[in-house]
């Protein structure tokens, strides 16, 4: 048995199994364990935190209720580390009335007293202009005016203190250079609109569907049929989402560039010191209100009464950031308290209470071992969380995935689901009413299933009885099926008109329709019409198909059932015909086990179909051989001849062992995933282009693994060898 830990703020890729004896280990046994992992000499440093609780010593694993594949949070404290339980808040204004705020965009933590010298003008801006300025919190553009210039006299660096049109974003707020330009107020028409152009956009990164923030953001492609689409590349601060759709088309600005006063043109003059006429539209910040001064509101103002008046004396919850005025609460207030306050709703006074409750429930878990009946831990792998999430491809992507061959096979769904094959660890149909459905799962649980191979009658979803629970399939047919939904989308998949009626049929035309990803099932094979061409245990991936036909009928049970022919359209060759088989063999695909979990754990937890369906008789694992093309650019990366020979020895392992050691030699230490558009440093490392540039333009110039310093580094070549292969 095995739990994840994972240190405290870290990213999923710093996550290490830990493996225990069973559920009955105590917290005791795992701490030590854990102080191991991280080379930690005193035990007692090691604090361990698992769905918002500390874990206590003297209690074990199934006392807190934590399962199979839940992750448990490490903090390490530092032995000369002194606690402050002091809660007074800290004054955010200084003397001179300016919002000292640790910002994102102010390098090596500078402080505004450094800038001791107030202009009116430099060489860009003058006091009292109209901007667009850089909200660091929502990454987003807003409209700004210039109160203040200050300068660095020892470094005569200039700062811009800007007050925002959106009063909640706050005033006297210092910016660099960078962050600030003329504001935006010519729209581009969609016809103007060229792939690699910049331009600002509005965007909802949470509602895609509704208005959002606006936002830089480069065009990658625009779509003029059947509607307008244009996708984008969105630039969020630090974060960048590829591939997103505007919404707004017709409401893109060209970006303003920032010149300097005498190289301005009549129009930007007039448009910096007037500004825009009429205001972007941009999402409220209160969507019931929708920021309406006059109109009283309980989400945005005061809890009580609803009123916007004198905002200084209002308080926050901090708990559930409810609002109220002092002289609102059931005990009002005279000043607002500098300690964390809490309304009636979140307060809790009584903490020996709280603890009595937390005991109380841990002891009778505690009883509750020597209970008849506990499952071991073990049961339930099909259904049971992801801890990975598929980056290779978004969501909604249609056809095959890099790096999936066909007669790829797992041994619990949930691994298909981490691949990103079949999101849905339930559902049989993964897909959009209004796009389409991008794979299935194939198990032959319905009595109208018939598997041939190469093409299959697959019966779509819903109707059946859920409180009959077989093998999570449901019990009878109790209702008639609808086509709507999931059943919907993998409807339009066929190359045919959508007839919700009586169905349609593609005919000589099914190979134009959109791809199916189709995976079959081992839990089909105790349906009451067993398939040859299942797997025996787990899920299996056959490659791609194509929806021939839909139709609906009468079904054995007496309900209206839809049913859809799927045939086979992928050149790969089917993994239950004997070429398949030998290329299986050739490229080594086995079995895949979740980590932690083996032959020996299934036979203890009674997973006997494990040993039948999978002999210790080891096939011969042919060696890979690589492209001749590939070859012959691989000798011309001259720089990474090293790393080549290690990679090219894994050749004999077969095709997957190699990409596996290829993804991994040639991984950016920064973005974490393979190399894109390569640039390789003078110390031979291989990073992204953009994350050196994103590196560089925050001021650090060394290499992100070995910290070798770069300054010399003036120009960003890519190495093209590599980035072809």
């Amino acid at each position: 048995m095995y739990v994840r830990v994972r240190q405290l703020g870290s990213a999923d890729t710093q996550t290490f199994h830990i493996n225990c004896r069973s559920i009955n280990e105590t917290i005791d046994e795992l701490r030590e364990k854990v102080a191991q992992k991280w080379m930690c000499d005193t035990i007692a440093l090691v604090r361990l935190f698992f769905d918002g609780k500390e874990l206590d010593n003297g209690y074990t694993l199934y006392e807190y209720n934590i399962k199979l594949n839940n992750v448990i949070h490490v903090l390490v404290r530092l032995q000369d580390l002194q606690l402050n339980y002091d809660t007074k808040k800290v004054d955010n204004t200084d003397d001179t009335g300016v919002t000292n705020q640790t910002e994102s965009n102010l390098s090596d933590e500078e402080n505004h007293n450094n800038y001791d010298i107030s202009l009116e003008s430099d060489d860009y801006y003058r006091v009292g202009e109209h901007v667009d300025a850089l909200d660091s919190d929502t990454g987003a553009w807003f409209e700004a005016t210039i109160s203040k210039i200050l300068s660095n006299s020892s470094t005569l660096e200039h700062r811009y203190c800007v007050n925002f049109y959106r009063q909640s974003l706050g005033t006297n707020i210092y910016l660099k250079l960078s962050y600030i330009r003329p504001q935006a107020s010519v729209i581009i028409s969609f016809d103007e609109l060229r792939a690699g152009q910049r331009v600002l956009a509005n965007f909802n990164a949470d509602s895609p569907e509704e208005r959002g923030y606006w936002y830089e953001c480069r065009v990658e492609k625009k779509l003029t049929k059947p509607k307008r689409k244009l996708f984008s590349t969105i630039y969020v601060s630090d974060i960048v989402l590829k591939h997103q759709l505007i919404r707004y088309v017709n409401e893109i600005y060209q970006i303003e560039s920032t010149v300097r006063i005498i190289e301005r043109s009549p129009e930007l003059e007039n448009l910096i010191q007037c500004g825009t006429k009429t205001k972007r539209n941009t999402a409220p910040d209160c969507a019931d209100c929708m920021d309406n001064q006059m109109t009283t509101c309980k989400k945005c103002s005061c809890n009580r009464c609803g009123l916007k008046t004198e905002p200084e004396k209002q308080i926050i919850c901090d708990e559930c950031n409810a609002i109220y005025h002092i002289w609102c609460l059931k005990k009002p207030l005279t000043v607002i308290p500098d300690e964390d306050w809490y309304c009636d709703d979140c307060v809790n006074t009584d903490l020996n209470k709280l603890l009595t409750i937390q005991t109380n429930q841990l002891e009778k878990r505690k009883k509750g071992l020597n209970r008849v009946g506990v499952k071991e831990w073990g049961r339930g792998m099909a259904c049971v969380g992801r801890t990975q999430v598929c980056e290779t491809v978004p969501k909604g992507h249609f056809g095959p995935i890099p790096g999936i061959e066909v007669g790829m096979w797992w041994r619990f769904r949930f691994q298909a689901s981490e691949a990103g094959l079949h999101t849905p660890l339930v559902a049989g149909i993964h897909g959009k009413e209004n796009s389409g459905a991008y794979s299935i799962v194939f198990s032959c649980s319905y009595d109208e299933d018939i598997d041939l191979g190469n093409e299959f009658y697959y019966t779509a979803s819903g109707g059946k009885d859920k409180t009959v629970n077989k093998c999570r399939v449901g019990g009878p047919q109790t209702k008639d099926q609808e086509l709507k939904r999931c059943n919907k989308a993998l409807a339009l998949n066929c190359y045919a008109p959508f007839n919700g009626t009586t169905g349609a049929n593609a005919g000589t035309d099914w190979q134009l329709g959109q791809p199916v990803r189709v995976l079959r099932s081992g839990n089909g094979r105790n349906a009451a019409k067993k398939s040859l061409y299942l797997p025996k245990v787990g899920v299996r991936y056959d490659g791609i198909y194509k929806v021939v036909k839909y139709w609906s009928q009468t079904g054995e049970s007496g309900f209206l059932v839809w049913r859809y022919l799927l045939r086979r359209d992928d050149p790969t060759p089917s993994p239950w015909t004997n070429d398949g088989k030998n290329r299986c063999k050739r490229l080594g695909l086995t079995i895949i086990y979740p980590d932690g979990w083996s032959k020996e754990t299934a036979a203890k937890r009674s997973y006997k179909m494990d040993e039948k369906a999978f002999p210790n008789k080891k096939h011969k694992l042919l060696s890979f051989s690589i492209p001749k093309n590939i070859l012959n650019l691989i000798k011309c990366d001259k720089i990474n001849k090293t790393l080549w020979q290690t990679v090219i020895t894994h050749v004999k392992d077969g095709k997957q062992k190699f990409i596996e050691t290829l993804e991994l030699n040639f991984k950016c230490v920064c973005c974490l995933d393979v190399v894109r558009e390569p640039v390789t440093t003078q110390c031979k490392h291989n990073i992204c282009k953009s994350c050196l540039e994103q590196s560089f333009n925050s001021g650090v110039k060394r290499c992100p693994i070995c910290r070798t310093d770069l300054k010399n580094l003036k120009r960003l070549c890519i190495n093209q060898e590599l980035n072809q292969i």
